[in-house]
């Protein structure tokens, strides 16, 4: 009996963590085009602020001059995709882009499992909610290179005895950003700065490297080695720099090809 007690404690809080984590996927959607602007991210009906609950924007969207469009947190970049920069009525930074070839883009709106009662007065309407739970839009993206991004936003519904809970869906999140995970890829600039010490026996001085983003098919990363010698000729990018194509699943050169 001594080792019952303890034991049923344990089980309980047990199906207390599995109910306070535990969630229902409610729809799920493959976005395949985005639109920011003015701290918003747009896709289908989903407006999405990068805010968090303290009302501090944490992550930071923005296009390079090359178009790549990029999300940025605590030092830490995630490739998005190709992009173009468009007006704004606000004056702010606007641009609409798209995945990378290759990538997986996941959405999905979730809501917690436990509801828990809340005793609220609204003078103004007289109708409070006698109850809460939580629900969420979730965004995740993945790339050949095993780079994984997760965005998640959480908000309340209550529960109204005359019309149920209120609102009914939930697709514009605002201060609400409450997770934001970055896993690095493959470290491909490693890996073509050892190439070429390896096979050309280049200093790290004597070129400099650009990152082009991912081939057409999403199978391989682009590095272009601009040797300093050719940087400064008539026709820049002749002559000994070359293109470097690394595999997105072993993250190593695989083959290269001569400067255009």
């Amino acid at each position: 009996m001594r080792y019952l007690f303890p034991g049923v404690l344990g089980a309980a809080g047990i199906a207390i963590g599995w109910l306070l984590t535990s969630r229902v996927t409610l729809e799920e959607q493959f976005p395949d085009r985005f639109l920011f602007d003015g701290g918003q991210l747009k896709f289908g009906p989903f407006i999405l602020y990068l805010m968090t609950t303290e009302y501090k924007s944490s992550a930071a969207l923005t296009i390079s001059e090359s178009g790549k469009v990029s999300l940025t947190h605590l030092g830490k970049s995630f490739p998005l995709g190709p992009g173009r920069s468009i007006p704004s009525r606000t004056g702010l930074p606007a641009f609409e882009f798209t995945p990378d070839a290759g990538d997986t883009v996941r959405l999905t709106r979730e809501r917690s499992l436990l509801m828990w009662p809340v005793f609220e007065l609204n003078f103004m309407t007289g109708s409070a909610p006698y109850a809460r739970r939580h629900v969420y839009c979730r965004l995740t993206w993945k790339k050949r290179n095993r780079a994984n991004l997760e965005l998640l936003w959480r908000a309340d519904q209550g529960y109204f005895g005359d019309s149920g809970w209120r609102p009914e869906k939930v697709a514009i999140m605002t201060s609400n950003l409450v997770v934001i995970k970055i896993g690095e890829a493959a470290d491909f600039e490693h890996a073509a700065v050892e190439y070429l010490r390896r096979t050309k026996h280049w200093d790290r001085s004597e070129y400099r490297l650009e990152d082009r983003g991912p081939s057409s098919d999403g199978h391989e990363q682009v590095m272009f080695a601009l040797h300093r010698e050719d940087e400064h000729s008539p026709h820049p990018g002749a002559g000994r720099s070359v293109e470097l194509r690394l595999s997105c699943e072993s993250g190593q050169v695989m083959r290269e090809i001569a400067g255009q």
